[in-house]
């Protein structure tokens, strides 16, 4: 099957606003429906974890590949609502195809039962926990839209370990002050109507927005951060904030990179069976981690 990018835009618009929290979460699993396992994937080993955050919760993960001397943690978006070990599956199992390196997800508990930091936490922890156990010469992190965003806050929390952070179209600001969020407001997947309401999901307050681990755009020094490879699509509101954080990094002196996927809209990552710019972003994945 194909689709256009357009196409996919409106099966979702006709599927109607999602108000509820689970109205949400099953509008963002169809959203990550447009992948499936490639028969060429079938070879790639995973197997499901568990680790113990600093609050004594087990927390589940899922890992891909068996050569542990390059870990990249990946986390999924969602907008801290949605998402889990099983929504981005498929896009994972295609990804570790030909990744030459263990991909760990981490399965941080959702908003609004577990408000910020809770998610974060949970991505040092695991963070933490399989490093040690693995003992992994390069360490990377990975994530998609609001999974970007923990990436980029453990990026904060932990830039001496961490090689090189790879974010899909981050949710960054919550602000929403690039100029994308008002150019596409109107686009139904990623604006800050729909964005802003699943901060406010997350957040214990509106102080909590305003802080750098939650909004990392807002933080004041970049400079001790790992090098990063901001990716995102054309049609994506969330794409200013990707091009700001890259800026943000080369002023700082720190090696930085964004492309941006031309008619790609939020959340491709998981369109593998249906958009050539999806699988194309898996490939750039793919390369950046082999050449590192």
């Amino acid at each position: 099957m194909s689709l256009t990018p357009h196409e996919i835009v409106e099966r979702i618009q006709k599927r109607g606003s999602a108000e509820s929290l689970q109205e949400k979460r099953e509008s963002f699993a169809y959203l990550t429906s447009f992948s499936s396992v490639p028969s060429s994937a079938v070879a790639v080993r995973f197997t499901d974890r568990t680790f113990q955050a600093r609050d004594g919760q087990i927390i589940h993960a899922r890992v891909y590949g068996a050569d542990r001397k390059k870990l990249v943690f990946f986390f999924h978006g969602g907008g801290f609502v949605s998402g889990s070990l099983y929504t981005h599956h498929a896009a994972l199992m295609n990804l570790a195809e030909g990744c030459d390196a263990t991909i760990i997800h981490i399965g941080y508990r959702l908003a609004p039962e577990f408000k910020y930091p809770c998610a974060l936490h949970d991505a040092i922890d695991g963070f933490r926990f399989f490093t040690s156990e693995m003992k992994p010469k390069q360490v990377f992190v990975c994530g998609d839209s609001a999974g970007g965003n923990l990436a980029a806050a453990l990026s904060m929390t932990l830039p001496h370990l961490i090689s090189a952070q790879i974010l899909l179209y981050p949710t960054l600001d919550s602000t929403f002050s690039a100029p994308s969020w008002r150019e596409l407001r109107e686009n139904p997947i990623a604006n800050p109507k729909v964005s802003g309401e699943l901060n406010h999901l997350y957040a214990k307050s509106m102080h909590d927005e305003s802080e750098a681990l939650f909004s990392p755009l807002l933080a004041h020094d970049f400079s001790k951060l790992p090098k990063c490879f901001a990716l995102a699509g054309s049609e994506d509101a969330a794409k200013g904030d990707a091009e700001s954080y890259v800026r943000k990094l080369q002023d700082a002196g720190v090696e930085a990179m964004y492309r941006e996927y031309p008619r790609m809209i939020h959340g491709f990552f998981n369109m593998t069976d249906v958009l050539e710019g999806a699988r194309q972003l898996h490939d750039d994945i793919r390369s950046v981690i082999r050449s590192l």
